[in-house]
């Protein structure tokens, strides 16, 4: 009942530096937050966040405050008359919701009109309560220190719920919208419900017929055992002389690998090498012909200025 309208006392603009929980932030938030900081609107959406999780500590108390105001009065005097006036409330909404109302008359229509007033009036006592709090620190600083303030287990996961979503948020508001589109691309499709099908039942035969390998195997190796145990030196020298078979076959493998291998590096050295020259050769036909060029330019440039003086000369003979 206390936290029954939570959330439209939520909407309360403006920070609260009282009830604001500090919550212990995760090693990859920590890790963003060094590298970018959070953009106005997402600092307003924090605070909101903030702001909404601490007056939801404050609700979820208020049991446990009533209960303290009415055996020893609050520090504050205001806050301790804002509680009296919110027991009286309490008692009254719990009072009228577990009376057994009739199913028609008139004065069924007067105890929904006073339900919805006392509800309103419920609705405004929580309010002047939060704002109270957020006035008067050293109240609530008392109560808290006061000890055995317990919080219900449907509020308390309610606040668990709501900081880890303030935590999720942090994480996604510190995610620009490209650095999510770009988490979003490199995470790999689900395949799709018929794919998934063929493929549990791809990976069952697999496994069935592994097994039936692996049981054949063992089917052999038991008749080998019990066959080698009457003939030991017979089985034994035909083991060996298998194994040795199988181990020249293996490294006849193995040598022709290496000459393979040998061959392919050969080869691939040698390309390297004609690539180098014809790089080479290139490089030094593109200076010759550079100099050239350069030769040309500069000797045509020097027959011009001749014959420019020549011509000034003969003007002026």
């Amino acid at each position: 009942m206390f936290h029954l309208f939570l959330l439209s006392s939520m909407s309360e603009k403006g920070a609260t530096a009282l009830v604001q929980t500090q919550l212990d932030d995760s090693p990859k938030i920590r890790k963003r937050s060094q590298k970018k900081q959070l953009s106005l609107e997402a600092q307003r959406i924090s605070r909101t966040l903030e702001n909404c999780i601490g007056q939801m500590e404050i609700v979820a108390a208020l049991p446990a405050i009533l209960h303290l105001n009415s055996e020893s009065a609050v520090v504050d005097e205001d806050l301790s008359g804002l509680l009296r006036k919110h027991q009286i409330l309490s008692d009254k909404l719990e009072t009228l919701q577990g009376f057994k109302q009739k199913s028609e008359g008139e004065d069924e229509e007067a105890r929904t009109r006073a339900k919805a007033q006392l509800e309103k009036e419920f609705k405004n006592s929580v309010r002047d309560l939060l704002r109270l709090v957020r006035a008067h620190p050293h109240a609530i600083f008392y109560l808290r220190s006061e000890g055995g303030m317990e919080v219900g287990e449907c509020e308390n996961k309610l606040i668990r719920e709501l900081k880890m979503f303030h935590s999720h948020m942090s994480v996604k508001l510190l995610t620009s919208v490209q650095e999510e589109q770009q988490l979003i691309f490199q995470k790999p499709a689900p395949p799709s419900p018929p794919q998934n099908l063929q493929h549990i039942a791809l990976q069952e035969e697999k496994i069935t017929a592994a097994r039936k390998e692996i049981d054949e195997r063992v089917r052999k190796k038991k008749l080998f055992v019990s066959f080698a145990a009457k003939q030991p030196h017979i089985m034994l020298s035909e083991k060996q002389a298998s194994m040795k078979q199988e181990m020249d076959q293996l490294n006849v493998q193995l040598n022709n690998l290496i000459l393979e291998n040998r061959r392919a590096e050969k080869a691939l050295k040698e390309k390297r090498e004609q690539e180098m020259r014809e790089l080479a050769l290139k490089t030094r036909t593109a200076i010759l012909a550079q100099a050239w060029w350069r030769g040309y330019s500069t000797r045509k440039a020097l027959k011009n200025k001749v014959k420019s003086k020549k011509a000034k000369k003969g003007k002026k003979k």
